[in-house]
């Protein structure tokens, strides 16, 4: 009976925690900048970085998305995101890297980060996207965010994708 409790359990924090991430449609329209699907909704977020940043923060990008501030900010070294109107330290987003050298809470790149709004039914993120170096040969290679809107919990759900290979002996 133990044993079928465990279970049990086991079972019901898979369900919850499938049920909490973002839909396979989402994500790809995310990571691929458009609409994959019927029924889901790719936005351009209109954003621009802070006429003043937070005490102790530079490079701060924001964009207003239902009345809430969204984006990211530099302070004291770390990597924030803003996640409606309060920072959040990016490293602590959930990893779904299938790389393991490549973890959330990297810089952002000021020049080509890109934030998108992705709907479907009632699921509504922002989509943060940026590249894992400014420059040189691993610029292509993209990281991406996905900030679910309209949380209600004192954490928000904040996940971290890369899901490309990277043949670093290259």
């Amino acid at each position: 009976m133990q044993l079928i409790r465990f279970f049990a359990g086991v079972w019901g924090v898979y369900a919850v925690s499938s049920l909490a991430s973002p839909s396979a449609d989402i994500l790809e329209s995310c990571r691929k900048m458009k609409v994959v699907s019927q029924g889901v909704q790719v936005e351009d977020v209109v954003s621009g970085f802070a006429k003043k940043a937070a005490a102790g923060c530079e490079n701060q990008l924001e964009a207003k998305v239902d009345g809430k501030i969204y984006g990211y900010s530099t302070c004291n070294s770390q990597q924030y995101l803003i996640v409606s109107n309060k920072f959040f330290l990016a490293s602590q987003a959930i990893n779904h890297s299938i790389d393991k050298n490549i973890v959330p809470g990297n810089t952002f790149s000021g020049s080509s980060t890109t934030l998108l709004n992705v709907k479907k039914g009632s699921e509504s993120y922002l989509c943060i996207i940026s590249p894992i170096f400014d420059s040189g040969k691993w610029n292509n290679y993209l990281t991406f965010y996905l900030i679910k809107h309209g949380q209600s919990s004192i954490t928000p759900e904040v996940d971290f994708y890369f899901i490309d290979k990277i043949d670093w002996d290259k």
